[in-house]
């Protein structure tokens, strides 16, 4: 017993152990309190900068979002002077002549002692911001050529958000579109319905585009058929099979063999089968379209890319072509050669009132541009006096030829052409009119279509023949048929059911403004001759006009009518590319530029310190 006397409760040795463990227990938790506060100290750091990280790279996030905001704001800007000012000069000096500086058209924006254009917010502005938060928001931007002949420019922006700032700048470049016959800025489908068509020169689409005659032959001379899209040969953009024609597209250049483009009259029916992007041969190496065409036919697979249009901001009310005009019309205006005329235009289903401009009288603007802010028709413009821009922001229309290439007798008999550089521009449509137009023929919806007629002018002019050459520049979508458009602006259209049929109450897709019957011929010295329009210049379709309400209630200058309802046949077109705007001595004056967006760079950021 006393051995394990020992193991007795309540021993002095037993005791004394378990105070032995009590000191070792003691020691240990005093030694590692420190390393746990050292740990635990460590780790709120840790945190603490992960929160800090990930609060600033928010804070990076958004400013870098509303530095892309102004450079945004600074493209929308320089594009609505048609790339011409700029907010400092080649050395990057401030510009401070407010004649020749980059006009603020943006609400809140303001320039600074250096010259930048500033938008700012702070929690006490009346405006919104972009992110909703109480931090103080602000970009700012500066554009500057970047060579003499100011064709290459740089825009820098920087967006700040609370004390965060991003930096970025784009280059680019601007030219002339005026290098297409034929160019649409979202997707073409022109070659659709119609009469024998004949095109020459190249021919672009932003989206795809659409080969579709109907009981015609297309012929496309160029020597670049392209679609940063697809191309459809088996239907229309309406969703319309192909039935019959032909399409035939010069090989290797505009000048060497037509090959055929298959379709339903070549016993290629739908898609996959007709010879178009669908098709299982379409890239093949040996047999595909590079092969068949020599590179002139690409789509996007083989390796089409988008063209930049020019700017629509430039044709409104107050923009650059209004402010730049030598000639100005107005829904006011009185002088001699611009008179009022209403009449009737069963495509939009309403009736217009124009100015009507008489060209042989009017007294032509030195620069040769003038501006519309309201719907107007040209009228006895076969020989032009000199160099003419016409922009609108409204409807254009043309009664009869306009700058022919000979535009009277004596220039025929010469061979000395007229013809000017010229360009008919608008964000709306532009509406060609024969020769024997007669409002009051056309004054009611009930009114019977008119029959296209047009005279020759003199002994040797072609009879039936409607010459345009000049640049033209429109701005509907291409399907601007109200009865194919489901809804608009989210309102529901009643009037939608998309039937193809001509003369009821649906219309009849067209690609041409037109509102005359063009399938009708006419004698002359004892032949049937059929009506023909004949284009030669440049053809671009800007596709981003301000749509009126689906009842074209609100219709008017910056506000396109929607078509309502077509009854014509299409006409003879003969459609060329004019070779001459390739010299910019022979382009018309002020016409619009377009901008090549080429690098984009982060710049870096910075921390501002604490005010």
């Amino acid at each position: 017993m006393k051995a394990l006397s020992f193991l007795l409760p309540g021993s002095k040795r037993q005791k004394r152990r378990f105070s032995d463990i009590k000191g070792y227990a003691l020691f240990v938790v005093i030694l590692m309190i420190p390393i746990l506060y050292l740990m635990a100290s460590v780790i709120l750091e840790r945190l603490t900068n992960s929160y800090r990280f990930s609060t600033h790279q928010n804070s990076m996030s958004k400013a870098f979002y509303i530095g892309e905001a102004g450079m945004n704001s600074a493209f929308y800007e320089f594009a609505a002077t048609n790339y011409s000012r700029f907010t400092h000069d080649i050395n990057k000096n401030r510009i401070t002549d407010t004649n020749t500086r980059l006009p603020i058209t943006l609400s809140n924006v303001r320039v600074d002692s250096d010259g930048w254009f500033v938008w700012e917010w702070t929690p006490s502005s009346a405006y919104k911001n972009f992110t909703d938060s109480a931090t103080t928001e602000k970009y700012r931007y500066r554009i500057y050529p970047v060579n003499a002949a100011q064709d290459r420019w740089v825009i820098e922006a920087e967006g700040t958000f609370g004390r965060d700032v991003r930096k970025m700048s784009l280059e680019g470049g601007t030219g002339s579109t005026l290098q297409f016959a034929l160019f649409a800025n979202e997707s073409l489908s022109e070659f659709t319905r119609g009469d024998t068509q004949t095109l020459t020169g190249k021919v672009h689409s932003n989206g795809d585009l659409y080969f579709r005659p109907s009981n015609s032959t297309l012929t496309i001379n160029a020597d670049s058929v392209t679609a940063a899209g697809n191309m459809y040969r088996y239907q229309d953009a309406w969703g319309r099979a192909d039935g019959s024609g032909n399409v035939r597209i010069t090989s290797g250049n505009s000048s060497g063999p037509l090959v055929t483009m298959n379709g339903a009259s070549q016993g290629a029916n739908g898609k996959g089968n007709a010879f178009d992007t669908f098709n299982a041969l379409w890239l093949d190496t040996n047999n595909g379209a590079l092969k068949k065409w020599g590179g002139v036919v690409k789509d996007a697979s083989l390796g089409a890319g988008r063209q930049e249009p020019p700017s629509l901001e430039s044709l409104s009310a107050g923009g650059y072509y209004n402010q730049k005009a030598g000639l100005i019309v107005t829904s006011s205006t009185t002088q001699t050669g611009i008179y009022n005329r209403t009449f009737y235009n069963r495509a939009e289903g309403r009736s217009e009132t124009v100015k009507e401009i008489d060209l042989s009288v009017i007294t032509y603007p030195s620069n040769g541009l003038i501006y519309a802010s309201t719907p107007i028709r040209l009228v006895n413009g076969a020989k032009l006096k000199g160099s003419l821009t016409v922009v609108s922001n409204s409807n254009i229309y043309t009664i009869g030829d306009y700058n022919k290439t000979y535009g009277n007798k004596t220039s025929y008999d010469n061979k000395n052409s007229t013809k000017q550089p010229s360009a008919l521009v608008t964000s709306s449509r532009i509406y060609h009119l024969s020769g024997g137009w007669k409002d009051s023929s056309n004054n009611s919806a009930g009114s019977t279509t008119q029959t296209a007629k047009d005279d020759p002018l003199y002994n040797g002019d072609d009879a039936n023949v409607v010459e345009i050459n000049a640049a033209l520049i429109d701005g509907p979508p291409q399907v601007d048929e109200i009865n194919y458009v489901k809804s608009w602006n989210g309102t529901t259209n009643p009037l939608y059911n998309p039937v193809d049929f001509p003369g009821g109450n649906y219309c009849w897709a067209n690609s041409d403004d037109l509102l005359e019957d063009w399938s009708v011929s006419t004698k002359y010295s004892g032949k049937d001759v059929d009506p023909v329009l004949r284009k030669k210049g440049s053809i671009i379709h800007l596709e981003n006009a301000n749509m009126a309400k689906l009842d074209n209630s609100n219709a008017g200058p910056g506000v396109t009518a929607w078509v309502v309802k077509s009854v014509y046949s299409p006409p003879v077109r003969d459609y060329s590319y004019d070779s001459n705007f390739q010299n910019p001595s022979l382009q018309p004056p002020y016409f619009p530029s377009a901008a090549r967006r080429i690098i984009w760079r982060d710049l870096g950021s910075e921390i501002k310190p604490k005010s």
